[in-house]
């Protein structure tokens, strides 16, 4: 029997997709006080960045027979840090979250850019502080 999950590159039709999941979700685990129009400008700009980075490597889990069905995708640096990863609410705990990190060659303990408080647990990665803030450069 054949694999009913394909694991490919993203293409550009799903990045709507891509854009309103992560953006909602880390909007909800997001407790900041900054109003909407603001918090999703910023963090929209920050997600567009990681998909211009050659560096970054993007990938989504589809259904074999239907390859534009996103079940779930995966943004990180390979062997470097883990971006997002995102699996549809009906299909967590199947381990697609784990052939993701898998495939894009996050072994475990790399570090997560963004986690909420369930991916700090099943993922057990330390938080990695790069949320957006502006660096002084003249402290360097």
């Amino acid at each position: 029997m054949s694999d009913p999950v394909l694991i490919r590159n993203v293409a550009p039709g799903d990045l709507n997709f891509l854009f309103a999941t992560w953006l909602r979700d880390l909007r909800d685990a997001d407790a900041s006080a900054l109003p909407d129009d603001l918090w999703f400008t910023a963090h929209r700009a920050f997600i567009e960045r990681q998909f211009a980075d050659p560096a970054v490597k993007v990938l989504v889990a589809c259904a074999a027979d239907q390859p534009n069905e996103i079940l779930g995708y995966v943004v990180a640096e390979p062997s470097e840090v883990l971006q997002w990863v995102f699996v549809r609410k009906g299909l967590r705990g199947q381990g697609l979250a784990k052939r993701l990190l898998q495939e894009v060659k996050a072994p475990p303990g790399t570090p997560a850019a963004w986690s909420t408080a369930l991916g700090r647990q099943r993922l057990q990665n330390p938080r990695r502080s790069r949320q957006l803030r502006v660096r002084d450069r003249r402290s360097r």
